[in-house]
């Protein structure tokens, strides 16, 4: 189903707005869009428009899917549906280098507005670098696709 901001991840220190930088990845509002998100500051409309990426249509309910999404240190985000990039920009927001400690899955920051993630995640990564596009493809061909579908 369709639930309000469900997030896959959710790496931070509290609400973007509060100073949590957090770093996002998961459904734009109640849409099949799929969103991620950079906070460097605490001010909302600058990190929900450069520092987010957003790939249209890429969430399709009850498939499995291979989902990717990367920033490298220049701001580079990319979204990458079953290994191949579906969506790219040069100028968002690098990762601010700050300790997080109130990191999700399928859980958000902001808990009292947006529903738990309802779905199967499974094999969730974190790298310390951004993976580059043959990474991702060299991931997606070596992931098991034989899992029981939701």
């Amino acid at each position: 189903e369709i639930r309000n901001y469900e997030r896959i991840i959710d790496l931070g220190n509290g609400r973007g707005e509060d100073g949590g930088m957090p770093i996002t990845f998961g459904r734009l509002m109640e849409t099949n869009d799929l969103a991620l998100t950079s906070w460097n500051n605490e001010e909302a409309y600058s990190n929900r428009h450069k520092g987010r990426l957003i790939a249209e249509d890429a969430i399709e309910n009850g498939k499995l899917q291979f989902l990717v999404g990367t920033v490298d240190k220049n701001g580079r985000m990319a979204i990458y549906k079953d290994g191949i990039l579906i969506a790219e920009k040069d100028d968002g927001q690098p990762i601010v280098n700050v300790k997080r400690s109130s990191n999700f899955l399928a859980h958000s920051n902001y808990c009292k507005e947006d529903p738990d993630f309802k779905g199967i995640l499974d094999d969730v990564r974190v790298y310390n670098y951004a993976l580059s596009a043959e990474e991702v493809a060299d991931l997606a061909a070596s992931y098991n696709y034989n899992l029981p579908q939701p």
